[in-house]
């Protein structure tokens, strides 16, 4: 058999799986379509690169997410693939800046089933605590995250029951299920989450922790978004959220931060809930609070039905 390079295989593997006419198992029943899941083509691409002598290795590190294709028969020959990740500091706002003037200015398009996550690394949290209290504000304010974090006049994109479901009321189900565990470390809790998400299309995705070295905690709610305004505003509600959880976790239980907390898993108006929790978050900045005030009047206006949202969504405490 005559001996090809690395480039002639991986050029090879390309059309050997292009010829295969995989079908697509994920369906979308709501917007009528269908699309690849990952068991639909990684088995595929398993079973070429072993016939044809590739090895793909991903890694992630603080800078980039990596693919190398290793040739088989020369395991120091390789083929490198990078994407860089971004860190909420003002080389990668800048980079990002950077990224969505490219994209618009050259004319990119995406559908409106496309996403906009945010990832964080959950070493952020520092115990128990933190990470408690973050899901306790997150979950108690699920539905109005739905309306807050999209540009203003957005709707709500429909794939959202597919692709990033709400998680508290499931949550929910789970704690009372199980009588209302005690969860005395991070580990224990993300288990427990996990095993709650039946998935990772939840509105927050904590599989990551477990499936790879991201060690990310993903928040799948925002719509996709190219304008770095609105993106940086997403990023810095997060990251808000992120710090308030850490601060008042230190706090007293009776303190005015943490009484404002446990209102939020009253029953009451959304509205209300929604002033509740951008005072906890933005009560030192006037800016952000009208900000995200504004996406949630004019988003809860927009958003005629929501009922699937408010049937999926849940009060919970720990």
């Amino acid at each position: 058999m005559e001996k090809i390079n690395i480039y002639q295989k991986l050029q090879k593997a390309r059309v050997t799986l292009q010829e295969m006419n995989l079908k697509k198992s994920g369906k979308n029943k709501y917007a009528g379509f269908t699309y690849y899941e990952l068991g639909d083509f990684l088995p595929a691409i398993n079973e070429i690169c072993n016939k044809i002598g590739l090895c793909p290795i991903i890694n992630f590190d603080d800078q980039y997410a990596t693919m190398k294709i290793y040739d088989c028969d020369n395991a120091d020959i390789y083929i490198e693939f990078t994407s860089p990740i971004y860190h909420y500091d003002k080389e990668s706002l800048h980079n990002l800046k950077d990224m969505c003037e490219f994209l618009n200015n050259n004319n990119f398009n995406y559908t409106d089933e496309s996403a906009g996550h945010i990832h964080f690394d959950i070493h952020i949290f520092d115990n128990i605590k933190e990470l408690l209290l973050f899901y306790k504000i997150y979950c108690n304010t699920e539905d109005i995250l739905y309306l807050i974090l999209n540009r203003p006049n957005s709707i709500i994109r429909s794939n959202i029951k597919t692709y990033a479901c709400p998680l508290s009321k499931r949550l929910n189900e789970n704690i009372i299920n199980s009588f209302h565990p005690v969860f005395s470390s991070v580990e224990q809790f993300v288990s427990f989450v996990h095993y709650s998400q039946n998935g990772r299309h939840s509105s927050i995705n904590i599989n990551n922790v477990f499936e790879n070295s991201k060690n990310t905690i993903e928040i799948r709610i925002p719509n996709i978004e190219m304008n770095f305004e609105y993106l940086h505003e997403n990023i810095m509600f997060i990251s808000y959220l992120i710090m308030t959880s850490k601060k008042i976790s230190n706090e007293d239980k009776y303190s005015k931060n943490n009484i404002l907390v446990n209102l939020l898993t009253v029953d009451i108006p959304i509205e209300k809930r929604k002033d509740i929790l951008l005072k906890l978050l933005f009560s030192d900045n006037n800016y952000l609070y009208n900000i995200f005030n504004y996406r949630f009047k004019r988003n809860i206006e927009v958003n005629k039905d929501i009922s699937f949202i408010k049937e999926n969504t849940s009060h919970l405490t720990f």
